[in-house]
């Protein structure tokens, strides 16, 4: 998904399937995508609504800090 997001394939506000509906289409157990969508909550890299929709990415700031500190520096 940050890939995605880096590489301009998905926009920051983009909607993410339902946690049931990516399990399914990717062939994971729904807890490992419950997980992994907690995890990127977690670090803000997503947004959910209760009982409406996940999108990717609140604050751009976010990315652009994870990107520093993925590389290593600030």
């Amino acid at each position: 998904m940050e890939k995605a997001v880096r590489g301009g394939r998905l926009p920051l506000g983009a909607q993410l399937p339902a946690e049931r509906l990516l399990a399914g289409e990717v062939g994971l157990a729904r807890d490992t995508v419950t997980a992994s969508y907690q995890i990127l909550r977690a670090e803000q890299l997503i947004v959910t609504r209760t009982g409406s929709e996940t999108t990717l990415g609140g604050q751009p700031w976010v990315w652009r800090a994870s990107d520093s500190s993925a590389k290593g520096g600030p």
